[in-house]
């Protein structure tokens, strides 16, 4: 591996210095942070309006470096479908051209703004149009004489779910990098039928906050949600390094999407993904976590490194032929790279369990360690005498999120994310909180884990959520993971409400996201339910009506928990599946020869 990676890192130690630069915003109005001074990068910008199918027209950017580094070359398009102002667009049309450059591979940046957005025409109509608005660009890309036929696939957020969408578009890609995206819109808003309102402050950060109202509309899953949710693989004929973090609110359907593109993609490209998860995601900087710094660099920077690399093998793949030796490369540079890099998180500071980075091929099998539910607010592994605990769950004064999987940008307010201490929302009279005796020795986690409950309330519907918890001896009760579950979509049944039977008991599964995680010996494993986490998601009125309703009728639930069979199951696995990684040397220079500190300050600077 050694051997190919040294042809394409040869030039990538001046990747941290353009980096930098780009990120400093070298098209952002406004005097330069201090630091060292920053290249010069000069770039000629081409402007068009692009017909797209449905009469729109949708304003394109194509950048490139000038002078041009391939004078005489057809070039490849990178191209990002953006629901962004004129300045990201140059932000991330500079991001790819400089990787391109460092590479040394001919691209032109092509950044298409969303239809009623900035200079387009047309109605925004959020992430529907991703897949015709991209067969629409490469007719027009069919006509430009610079172009050599490939298209390379990137996008961070936004960006990325676009990526995911305009797979199905049967268009000539040829590599993708895809970071803190989802592919199916309607799970990432909707898990398990419960609204994730606070995902609607990205339709402010993009000038249509009404865009929100449509969400709610289209509650169930009816036709509206087409070309909006990837539903299948087998259309995927190209590699793509994929980037997810623990605190993303994107988290469990990206890893569902790495999943089928590394196992139900085309045949010729199956399994040649990768897959790397940070500690944060969406969440900079946020929770009361201390993360280790160079595990952290380490996920932060090998996904930049390899996203560059694919993008430079296959700039020029278009046709089998090009292709086919694009893949051989590119299996023989990634044969000795894991197809899943993580950072495995952890309760405190550094020196303690957790905070490094592992590697695996598959996700390792956990066991399942079954908790259950006990009338004294206990957890123990065996099931208690049958009995049940009431609280009262009311709309109008809602349990407030603190923490979690949160769409956190600076500048835009909201609540924090990350792991945050919970401990007061623990001690509300609507909250459950249950907590396992202290742990004898370390408990690794790896995997999703699931609160099974018998419930039964006074209303027709109501939420039941919850929180999976490290407690801390002090008694610090640390959020790990949460999820919540709408009643009117229980059973999967997410096309067709159906009305509860007041005093009925049902069973339910809440499926949180994925988790790596371990636990400290002396601490406790704690679980809190409730019926509202808001507005992490939205607070159900318990009325039934829909959620589009204006100024719904809010009722008080009664709401109980049937304590004898539910138990929380924890994806347990053993230390020796989470070992610690070390890249190999020619990657680990590159990762500590990136400034990450000057680098994620540059980032904030961009959000704010």
């Amino acid at each position: 591996m050694g051997h190919f990676l040294s042809v394409y890192f040869f030039r990538l130690k001046m990747l941290r210095a353009v980096l930098i630069c780009v990120l400093v915003g070298v098209a952002i109005a406004g005097d330069p942070p201090p630091g060292p001074p920053r290249p010069k990068v000069n770039f000629t910008v081409t402007t068009t309006l692009i017909p797209m199918d449905d009469g729109s027209s949708c304003y394109t950017q194509a950048f490139e470096l000038s002078p041009a580094p391939f004078p005489g070359k057809k070039r490849a398009a990178v191209y990002e479908q953006i629901p962004y102002s004129g300045n990201m667009s140059s932000f991330f049309a500079l991001l790819s051209l400089v990787a391109a450059n460092t590479t040394k591979y001919p691209a032109v940046s092509l950044m298409q703004t969303t239809e009623g957005l900035y200079n387009s025409t047309g109605t925004f109509d959020g992430m529907r149009k991703a897949a015709p608005n991209a067969k629409a660009t490469v007719r027009w890309l069919k006509q430009q004489p610079w172009w050599n036929g490939a298209v390379l696939s990137t996008g961070i957020s936004a960006m990325g779910i676009s990526c995911y969408l305009m797979s199905t578009a049967d268009i000539p890609i040829t590599a993708q990098y895809i970071q803190w995206a989802t592919p199916d819109v309607y799970a990432t808003l909707y898990p398990q039928g419960a609204f994730c309102q606070d995902l609607g402050q990205i339709f402010k950060f993009v000038g249509q906050p009404q865009f929100i109202d449509m969400f709610k509309k289209h509650e169930t899953l009816d036709s509206w949600w087409t070309g909006q949710r990837l539903t299948g693989y087998s259309q995927v004929k190209w590699p793509a390094v994929h980037v997810a973090g623990w605190y993303d609110v994107f988290l469990q359907p990206q890893l569902a999407a790495y999943e089928g593109y590394q196992k139900q993609s085309h045949l010729d490209v199956r399994g040649s993904n990768l897959l790397f998860v940070d500690n944060h995601g969406h969440c900079f900087g946020g929770g009361d976590i201390h993360y280790n710094a160079t595990a952290a660099n380490i996920t932060l920077i090998m996904p930049i490194i390899f996203g560059n690399l694919v993008m430079a093998l296959f700039h020029g793949a278009t046709n089998p032929i090009a292709f086919a030796a694009a893949m051989v490369e590119w299996r023989a540079v990634t044969v000795e790279i894991p197809r899943i890099i993580w950072y495995v998180m952890g309760s405190g500071a550094e020196g303690t369990e957790g905070h490094y980075v592992t590697h695996a091929h598959e996700w390792p099998k956990a066991k399942t360690q079954k908790l259950y539910l006990n009338g004294s607010l206990g957890l123990s592994s065996t099931a208690p005498q049958p009995s049940s605990l009431q609280y009262i769950y009311n709309p109008a004064d809602p349990v407030p999120t603190v923490g979690g999987c949160i769409l956190k940008l600076p500048g835009i307010p909201g609540p924090s994310c990350g792991g945050m201490d919970q401990r007061l929302l623990s001690r509300r009279s609507d909250v459950l909180a249950f907590t396992a005796p202290p742990l004898t020795e370390p408990l690794a986690l790896t995997g999703r884990p699931a609160v099974v409950l018998a419930v039964s309330t006074n209303v027709t519907d109501t939420d039941f959520t919850a929180k999976l918890l490290d407690v801390f001896p002090n008694g610090t009760r640390l959020l790990i993971q949460d999820g919540a579950y709408r009643m009117l979509y229980r059973g999967g049944t997410l096309s067709q409400p159906a009305p509860l039977v007041p005093g009925h008991v049902y069973e339910i599964r809440i499926e949180l996201a994925m988790v790596s995680y371990i636990f400290q010996k002396g601490h406790s494993v704690g679980l809190d339910v409730s019926s509202s986490n808001f507005p992490r998601f939205s607070a159900n009125p318990n009325s039934g009506q829909p959620l589009s309703t204006p100024n719904p009728t809010l009722v008080v639930a009664a709401n109980r928990v049937h304590l004898g069979a539910a138990k929380l199951e924890l994806p347990e696995v053993d230390r020796s599946d989470l070992p610690h990684y070390r890249p190999p040397k020619i990657l680990l220079d590159q990762v500590n020869n990136f400034d990450a500190a000057t680098l994620e300050a540059q980032r904030r600077r961009i959000y704010s």
